[in-house]
């Protein structure tokens, strides 16, 4: 809650900087500075990247470090786990593709990956999945799994309640779901100018946390 309190007002801080018309680069940096620097050494923050864009500009800040054991610096090539903010966005990707009959959220994972057939986790429909009902899968994914061998980890899952039995919470199990409804939905599409979430970009995402 804590962190989660002081992105949220680095965010309305930066909105209402950003409020005026476009500037230069260096005022761009200095408004940010005055948001980021003091929240960094308030909350002893070690790194932090923000990225703005605003009347068309993109403008990409780094701060400090990736660890203070290395010293490595944060750059463009820094990756953050963005932990629970974006099981809003698989929330939304799945109500979405039902609502276009892209996705039917009473289908089963074994009927979207073959390779569950017949496991148990392989009969957990979407919903199962979105709402933790399935059957006990871990809060996160153990060491070694990833994004060539997840499958097997599935596949070899043994319950420890019964499938929609029972909840839960699992990033596994969310983010699974997710995977498999942005899977069967075949690739992205632009609509209106505007992007939709599909495969080619939530399967980055898996097995890391939903």
């Amino acid at each position: 809650m804590k962190y989660r309190m002081q992105s949220t007002v680095a965010a309305a801080a930066l909105t209402t900087l950003l409020g005026a018309p476009a500037f230069a680069d260096e005022a761009t940096r200095a408004a940010v500075d005055a948001v980021v620097e003091p929240l960094m050494a308030e909350h002893d923050v070690p790194g932090m990247s923000v990225a703005i864009l605003h009347d068309g500009e993109r403008h990409v800040f780094h701060y400090g470090f990736t660890s203070l054991q290395t010293g490595e610096a944060v750059g463009d090539d820094t990756l953050f786990e963005i932990g629970s903010l974006s099981k809003p966005f698989t929330g939304t990707l799945l109500a979405r593709l039902e609502a276009e009959r892209m996705v039917d959220l009473s289908a089963k994972a074994e009927d979207l990956l073959p390779e569950l057939a017949e496991s148990p986790v392989g009969g957990a429909s979407l919903v199962d999945l979105a709402t933790y009902a399935s059957g006990g899968l871990p809060l996160q994914f153990p060491d070694g799994v990833d994004e060539t061998n997840f499958p097997t980890f599935y596949r070899d899952f043994a319950p420890i309640t019964e499938i929609g039995a029972s909840r839960l919470y699992s990033n596994p199990s969310i983010g699974l779901a997710g995977h498999l409804a942005a899977a069967s939905a075949g690739g992205f599409r632009r609509d209106h100018g505007r992007e939709d979430l599909r495969a080619d970009r939530a399967e980055r995402y898996l097995p890391r946390s939903p």
